[in-house]
């Protein structure tokens, strides 16, 4: 299936070509996850080389993520589904070597998640919506026992990073909000701020639903600004 995407390749730089060709038909979809890619004689007849060049050019994608080769009766070059945890990782790292701090971690999210807020209350669905609805209710349910969980509270947020229907904000605001998760957990809130959380989640929600972009935007600015405001004073 392979041939219909790729050309042969006239380059001193061979495998660098091939590998930008077969990234391509990715980037592009045409080559989805789950996908298999034609054999190796395959490829290196339509790419007009060896195969020991094709195979150094899979190799490459296999570790930078786009592939997985497999071996036996069923192998062969896969496209992989994306994997961000190297990132994410890279991040955690940072965090943990005192490089970043949860405060830029929260100054990001100042600039990230009112402007995904904003994009929610002009794109979200019912559906969207019903799960606004659902993680509001998971958390006032915590606030009327006198409990707190922070993957209730945040997950809130990994909604609305869903519904504003971006893929690059959605991941990049998820990944912000696994490394919070992780590290506020650790954190003791009182009851008190816990009801205030709800509220202003409260206040968002109802902006996205009445499909308000600008309250949206402040509403989730002010609710940031609180949180940065508590992580100072702990």
């Amino acid at each position: 299936m392979s041939r219909q995407f790729f050309s042969s390749v006239m380059t001193s730089r061979i495998a660098e070509e091939i590998e930008k060709q077969i990234k391509g038909a990715i980037f592009s979809e045409k080559l989805k996850p789950g996908d298999r890619l034609s054999p190796e004689k395959e490829l290196a007849e339509i790419f007009n080389t060896s195969r020991t060049t094709v195979r150094e050019a899979l190799r490459t994608l296999q570790k930078e993520g786009f592939l997985t080769i497999k071996q036996g009766v069923k192998g062969g070059s896969y496209v992989r589904e994306a994997d961000f945890s190297p990132i994410v990782n890279s991040i955690t790292h940072m965090l943990q070597l005192k490089r970043i701090t949860l405060e830029n971690l929260t100054e990001a999210r100042l600039v990230i998640e009112p402007e995904i807020a904003k994009m929610a209350a002009l794109k979200s669905k019912q559906v969207d919506l019903k799960q606004m609805e659902e993680a509001l209710n998971e958390l006032r349910q915590l606030v009327e026992k006198k409990e707190r969980s922070t993957a209730t509270n945040i997950q809130f947020h990994r909604v609305i990073g869903e519904s504003c229907k971006n893929p690059v904000l959605y991941f990049i605001n998820n990944s912000l909000l696994n490394l919070l998760q992780e590290n506020l957990s650790k954190l003791f809130l009182e009851l008190e701020k816990n009801r205030l959380m709800l509220e202003q989640h409260i206040r968002i929600y109802e902006a996205i639903k009445a499909h308000n972009p600008e309250k949206a935007y402040s509403e989730m600015r002010n609710h940031i600004l609180t949180v940065k405001k508590i992580m100072k004073n702990r």
